[in-house]
C-alpha cells in the first residue's frame, strides 16, 4: 500500500510521537537530518538518523518517535508511513524548476536575492560612556516664520525626524521638523485650527499626515475633519503607533489617568489599555520608545516605562531639571526634550557608544557617502575595533554592522534569515578571505553565525533577499 503522509514541524531539539502503524517509513522531505526511534513491535528498540529520500524498513511497528537533533533550528519534515512498500522513482510529464530559498524554519520563499557592495571607512573609533540624564547634545531652535507662535510639544516626526508643534493665541497650529543628525530645520507647516479650539497634542501618521486632538473631545486631521469622536472631554496626549511591530495605529491618553485608548487605522476604538497604577498621578503626555515598543508616561522628573500590554517595567529617574510637559521623544538610549527655545538630547539609559564608520557605495563620491550621524553612533551590532596603524581590525557582528551602516536602520533579529553570501577583502590577520556561501539556504538555516573579523578600510559584499526589512532609523 502507498501509505499516508505525515507532516510535522519539530522545534529545535524537540521530539514528537507519531501514532501510526506500519512496516516502513519513507522520509519524503526534511530540511535537516532527523532521528527516528522505534520502541517495541518486531523491531525491538532502534534509533536511526534519516535524511530526505531515505526509506527505513524496521519490520512491523505500532508507533514511532521523531527527534530533531539540531538544538538551534526547527525542522520541517514529511514522512510517508504504511505497510508493504513505497517507490517514487518515475516522474512523468513536464518539469518546471523554479528556484526557491529556504528559511531557518524550513519554509520556502521565491528567489529574490540581490547583491550589496559597501566600503566601510573608519570615522571615530573612540567610545563614550553616558549615564542617565547626561546631556549629549543641545541646540537652539529658530523662531517659527510666522511671528506670534510659541513652542508646544515634541513628537515623533516622519522618517525619524524631530517634530515640534507650535501654536499662537488665535488657536492656529504649526509644525516644525528638525533633522536629528544635524539639528537643522527641515520644514515648517501651518494650519488654521481655530474652529476646533485649543490643540492638545499632535502626531504624524503615515498615509494620513498630521493629526491632532482638539479640546479633548475629537481626533481631527489638519483639514479639520473629525476622524474620531471621543464623546467626552478629558483626553490630553496621543502617540502614533504606525511602525513595526505595533498593531494599533494610535494611543490616546486620558487626562490624569492611567487609561489609554487604543485606536485602529480605520479610526475606531478597538480597546482600552489600563497601565498598572504605581502611585501618584501620571501626567498628560504619552510617548513610545520605537526601538523597544515600550510605552513611556511621565511623572514630574521621572519616566515610567510600561510594556506594550501595559505591564509596569520600571522607573527612569533623571534627578530633576528635565521638562517632559512640553513633550519628549524617547528612542533606545536617548531622549529629546525641550526647554523654551532649547532642544536637548539626554541619555535615557546608561550606555556606551559604538565605534563609528562611514558606509560608501562603490563608485560614489565621499560627499555622497551614507554617513552615520555625527552626534551619536547608535548601531546595535556588537563589534570591537583595534587600530593596527595601517588599518582597523573589526571583529564581531560584521554583517549586522555592514547592514546597519549601509541602510542607517536597525537590523531585525532575524537578519541572518535573509543573508546567503558574505565576502570581504581581508580577514583580521590580513589574509585573503574565502567567500562564505550557503547556497539557497539562508545563513540562519545553514547555522552560519555572524562572527567575523576583517580589516578596514575595505569592501564587504553581501547577497540578501528583498524580504529583509530594516527597522527604525538609527
Amino acid at each position: 500500500m502507498a501509505g499516508q503522509d505525515i507532516k510535522k514541524l519539530l522545534p529545535a531539539g524537540g521530539a514528537q510521537p507519531v501514532n501510526v502503524s506500519g512496516d516502513y517509513i519513507y522520509l519524503k522531505f526534511a530540511d535537516r537530518p532527523i532521528d527516528v526511534i522505534i520502541d517495541g513491535g518486531n523491531s525491538g528498540q532502534t534509533r536511526v538518523t534519516m535524511e530526505a529520500g531515505d526509506k527505513y524498513r524496521p519490520g512491523a511497528f505500532e508507533a514511532f518517535e521523531i527527534v530533531n537533533p539540531d538544538t538551534e533550528r526547527q525542522a520541517q519534515v514529511i514522512f510517508t508511513v504504511g505497510e508493504g512498500d513505497y517507490n517514487r522513482q518515475i516522474v512523468r510529464g513536464e518539469i518546471s524548476i523554479e528556484p526557491v530559498l529556504r528559511n531557518a524554519d524550513g519554509t520556502t520563499k521565491p528567489d529574490t536575492r540581490g547583491e550589496i557592495r559597501v566600503n566601510l571607512q573608519p570615522v571615530k573609533l573612540t567610545t563614550e560612556a553616558y549615564s542617565v540624564g547626561d546631556l549629549i547634545d543641545a541646540f537652539e531652535r529658530p523662531e517659527f516664520p510666522d511671528s506670534g507662535f510659541s513652542g508646544r510639544k515634541l513628537f515623533h516626526g516622519p522618517d525619524g525626524t524631530v517634530g515640534l508643534s507650535v501654536a499662537n493665541s488665535a488657536d492656529e497650529t504649526g509644525i516644525m521638523l528638525f533633522d536629528p543628525k544635524t539639528n537643522a530645520l527641515i520644514s515648517t507647516e501651518q494650519w488654521d485650527t481655530s474652529p476646533s479650539g485649543f490643540v492638545q497634542d499632535v502626531c504624524y501618521l503615515p498615509g494620513f499626515g498630521y493629526l491632532y486632538l482638539d479640546n479633548g473631545e475629537n481626533l481631527r486631521d489638519m483639514q479639520d475633519n473629525i476622524l474620531l469622536d471621543l464623546e467626552e472631554a478629558g483626553y490630553s496626549g496621543m502617540e502614533s503607533m504606525d511602525y513595526e511591530p505595533a498593531t494599533d495605529t494610535l494611543l490616546i491618553k486620558q487626562v490624569n489617568s492611567t487609561l489609554l485608548v487604543r485606536v485602529s487605522r480605520d479610526f475606531e476604538i478597538v480597546g482600552e489599555l489600563l497601565v498598572e497604577s504605581i502611585g501618584s498621578t501620571l501626567l498628560d503626555e504619552v510617548r513610545v520608545d520605537r526601538w523597544t515598543g515600550n510605552i513611556m508616561l511621565h511623572r514630574n522628573f521621572d519616566l515610567e516605562e510600561f510594556s506594550a500590554d501595559g505591564q509596569y517595567l520600571g522607573n527612569i529617574y533623571f534627578g530633576g531639571g528635565m521638562n517632559f510637559e512640553d513633550g519628549y521623544i524617547p528612542f533606545r538610549n536617548q531622549i529629546t526634550t525641550r526647554d523654551g527655545l532649547q532642544i536637548e538630547i539626554h541619555a535615557m539609559r546608561d550606555f556606551t557608544t559604538m565605534p563609528e564608520f562611514r558606509a560608501v557605495r562603490p563608485g560614489c563620491d565621499l560627499m555622497n557617502a551614507l554617513t552615520r550621524p555625527d552626534r551619536l553612533p547608535q548601531v546595535s551590532a556588537q563589534i570591537a575595533v583595534e587600530d593596527l596603524g595601517d588599518g582597523i581590525r573589526v571583529s564581531g557582528e560584521v554583517i549586522k554592522a555592514a547592514l546597519e551602516y549601509y541602510f542607517k536602520r536597525a537590523a531585525p533579529d532575524d537578519y541572518l534569515d535573509h543573508v546567503y553570501q558574505f565576502d570581504m577583502d581581508r580577514t583580521g590577520n590580513g589574509m585573503p578571505f574565502k567567500t562564505v556561501n550557503s547556497g539557497n539556504r539562508t545563513f540562519a538555516a545553514a547555522a552560519i553565525k555572524d562572527s567575523f573579523d576583517t580589516i578596514l578600510p575595505g569592501q564587504l559584499v553581501l547577497v540578501v533577499d528583498n524580504e529583509l526589512e530594516m527597522g527604525e532609523p538609527i
